[in-house]
């Protein structure tokens, strides 16, 4: 070798060093999913945490689209504010989100959260758009046990917590024979579905009558929770005097964390129900019906007439249906005409573009329906917004409209390979759009200084 010439195997050293490097940092993109389920084992009406982690080497630049999911012999709550974190893994750092469901069985033997199909946007090596990746979990088990030995199928319930109270619109005193009281009793469950918690059965007296209402069910979530409410109300009818003792309503749970029943009640109550000596009102009502009933015979069969009318009657009720029908007839024509302007005027509004909108997906064309919702967006966004529906989620603050459009998108780009649901879609761009009208009331027409985070 020259000395000299040192410098250039030196440089042709570097060269290739600096094209390894550059091949071994061009990672490609990769992504996985995971789907773990605690606690694998519960009873009938314990929920079962399913957590779904999405991880990607690159990032995230839309939310995930999540497939239909229904899950045989249980109910499904999914919290849908995913949690954006990051896991260590081959030396770098993986952008992660994380969203879970609660599933409730309510069948002893073995359920199965299935696989769940998860389309997520990332952009490829050396770009920032995001493409889509499929990207699929492996089905979950959980094992539903029998209920505990002694345990009563139709009144089980599993919660965290039950608080029971009744209240009645009127005190129990001073009671009398026709007196009416109404009962009202919320049970609160807390780690649980309205709909799994039992009824409350008030036993039936001879004396009086009982009127239940229909139930009201509602389940407020929290931040990692459901909670559950139940409230019954009962009409009491007081028929005959005596003392009447309700007994107490007891309302049993399981406690998941301590493995132990226990019992929430409402102290029993009485009712001392006196005889009634004014009466008078119940025969000044019978008196009342029966001469509305004479009444009603006496219009039933009234003297004989043309119609129930004598001749004078008669030809005051024909001039009156004259000019009635010469006022109708006239209204009628004023009517049709500003039905045809109206009907001019609907044509191109904002309505009837909606309307074909919502008429291509009930013929379920994929082709009809994305030419029907551009065009209707392409009518009412302005130029403050871009002709594409993402512009319309982001303004309103709706992106699972986004995901649907991109879900029919890659419906008709890929001839059919990937699903989509007409009924998602619609739910979408009209809960979009009621957005969208209700903050043009608020805000006017200047659409650019609209601020849909407040």
């Amino acid at each position: 070798m020259v000395a000299n010439d040192w410098w250039k195997y030196g440089l042709f050293g570097l060269l290739i060093g600096w094209m390894l490097g550059g091949n071994a940092l061009a990672q490609p993109t990769r992504y996985f999913a995971t789907a773990t389920v605690y606690p694998k084992e519960v009873f009938p009406g314990q929920p079962a945490k399913v957590t779904i982690r999405v991880s990607t080497n690159r990032w995230f630049t839309d939310p995930l689209q999540i497939g239909n999911l229904q899950v045989e012999n249980a109910f499904l709550v999914k919290f849908d504010r995913p949690l954006s974190t990051d896991i260590q893994k081959d030396g770098s750092t993986w952008p992660t989100l994380v969203f879970y469901y609660l599933l409730y069985p309510y069948t002893t033997g073995t359920v199965t959260f299935p696989e769940l199909n998860i389309t997520a946007f990332i952009p490829p090596e050396g770009d920032y758009k995001g493409r889509a990746y499929q990207i699929k979990t492996r089905p979950q088990e959980i094992s539903v046990k029998d209920y505990p030995e002694g345990a009563n199928p139709r009144t089980w319930l599993v919660a965290s917590n039950v608080s029971v109270s009744e209240k009645w619109d009127q005190p129990l005193k001073d009671l009398k024979v026709g007196d009416v009281r109404k009962r009202t009793i919320t049970i609160r469950g807390y780690g649980t579905l309205s709909s799994l918690i039992p009824p409350t059965v008030p036993p039936s007296y001879s004396g009086m009558s009982i009127y239940p209402d229909k139930p009201k069910l509602s389940d407020r979530q929290t931040s990692n929770n459901v909670n559950g409410v139940r409230i019954e109300s009962y009409t009491y009818l007081l028929e005959q005097a005596g003392r009447y003792v309700l007994p107490e309503i007891e309302i049993a749970y399981w406690h998941p964390t301590r493995n132990t029943m226990i019992t929430r009640s409402i102290p029993a109550d009485t009712m001392d129900v006196a005889e009634n000596d004014d009466l008078a009102m119940l025969q000044t009502l019978r008196d009342s019906l029966r001469q509305i009933h004479q009444e009603e015979e006496l219009a039933e069969n009234p003297p004989f007439s043309f119609m129930g009318m004598n001749l004078t009657q008669l030809l005051g009720w024909g001039l009156v249906l004259l000019v009635v029908g010469l006022v109708l007839g006239n209204w009628t024509l004023n009517l049709w005409k500003m039905w045809k302007a109206r009907q001019a005027a609907y044509q191109d509004s904002e309505e009837a573009w909606f309307d074909r909108f919502r008429r291509s997906l009930k013929k379920g064309s994929a082709r009809d329906t994305q030419n029907a919702l551009y065009s209707w967006w392409d009518r009412i966004r302005g130029h403050a917004h871009e002709p594409v529906i993402a512009d319309l989620a982001a303004a309103t603050q709706t992106p699972q409209a986004e995901q649907e459009e991109a879900a029919l998108a890659a419906y008709l780009d890929g001839n059919g390979a990937q699903p989509w649901s007409p009924k998602l879609l619609g739910q979408a761009v009209s809960q979009a759009r009621k957005r969208w009208k209700n903050r043009r009331k608020r805000l006017g027409p200047d659409l650019e200084q609209w601020n849909f985070s407040e």
